[in-house]
């Protein structure tokens, strides 16, 4: 029936501009072209499956046997929540799991194409779970999509850094992390809370995003950065303020609209990166292990970043 009745609107509107005539016929239907254009770029999920084989790399610690390693239960966790995603969209996709050791006090090297060839492997799309104090890798792969130096100074063109505080354990530098002291005074930003042992934040321009615990309940951030690369890969990175954040993230994505992903630059360049803020929030039941639960998650900012100008786009 929908399909007769646009029939009937178009052959009517047959000598209307073509934009005109399309226009009318959408609002025939109920439905204006802003609201729904013809040609909407994918999301990032079924852009992220395209290739087919999706990498997924997961920040890992020396057990203490030789042979083993120890993966975070939570980047498990949001590794199952996006494999079931990709399982939605397309079931047959093949996903890989690399681990990406942490080694106490090296700093990792900041070439990336050297450290990490697999990631420029054009048959795969490439996934990075957890913060850059989590996995190394999130901050290569950052690098590579805002093309800037990997473990450096931080980057004032970039539109967004995470906090943490000096108390925390000692890392290796990371681009995209800047001192408290750098906070003071901005919109939503609690020096005082961000100079406690293990606070942390994540700034966006002016504004400062603040995790907080407080009576059993818990609100942490994170951010979802995902690029397509001028070869088709698509570069992903989910990380969070905390590990439960980290979960969020993968939630979100999931099952938020967190903004399309724009194609490659005509020009052969990559695409425009496409970053969002997500609010994860949740109950802690307390008690001697990690009873945090990811209760709810929301998408709070997203924007689309161009080139290496530092220039903003929502």
């Amino acid at each position: 029936m929908v399909t007769a009745v646009l029939a009937r609107v178009m052959r009517a509107h047959s000598r209307l501009s073509p934009p005109t005539a399309t226009r009318r016929a959408s609002a025939a239907l109920g439905e204006s072209l802003a609201e729904k254009p013809l040609f909407e770029a994918p999301r990032i999920l079924p852009g992220l499956v395209a290739k087919e084989n999706v990498l997924v790399l997961l920040g890992s610690n020396p057990g203490s046997e030789s042979l083993r390693a120890d993966l975070s239960l939570w980047d498990l966790r949001a590794m199952m929540a996006l494999k079931g995603g990709i399982n939605a969209i397309r079931p047959q996709t093949l996903v890989d799991i690399v681990d990406v050791e942490f080694k106490p006090g090296v700093r990792p090297n900041p070439d990336t194409r050297k450290a990490r060839p697999e990631l420029f492997d054009e048959r795969v799309s490439v996934c990075s779970i957890g913060s850059p104090r989590a996995c190394w890798a999130s901050e290569s792969i950052m690098s590579e999509m805002f093309g800037v130096p990997a473990f450096g100074e931080p980057d004032k063109t970039l539109p967004f850094h995470f906090v943490w505080s000096s108390k925390i354990e000692n890392l290796p530098p990371s681009t995209f992390a800047v001192p408290v002291a750098s906070v003071k005074g901005l919109e939503g930003a609690d020096a005082r809370a961000l100079s406690l042992k293990g606070a942390r934040g994540l700034k966006v321009g002016r504004r400062v995003y603040v995790a907080k615990t407080a009576r059993g309940r818990w609100k942490s951030y994170g951010v979802i950065v995902s690029q397509r690369r001028a070869t088709g890969q698509v570069f992903l990175v989910l990380a969070g303020l905390s590990a439960p954040a980290t979960l969020g993230t993968a939630l979100a994505l999931v099952k938020k609209s967190t903004g399309t992903l724009p194609e490659p630059a005509e020009n052969g360049g990559h695409g425009p990166v496409r970053w969002a803020v997500i609010e994860a929030t949740g109950e802690d039941e307390g008690g001697p292990w990690d009873a945090r639960k990811v209760e709810e998650f929301e998408v709070v900012h997203t924007e689309l970043h161009h080139g290496a100008d530092g220039r903003l786009h929502r």
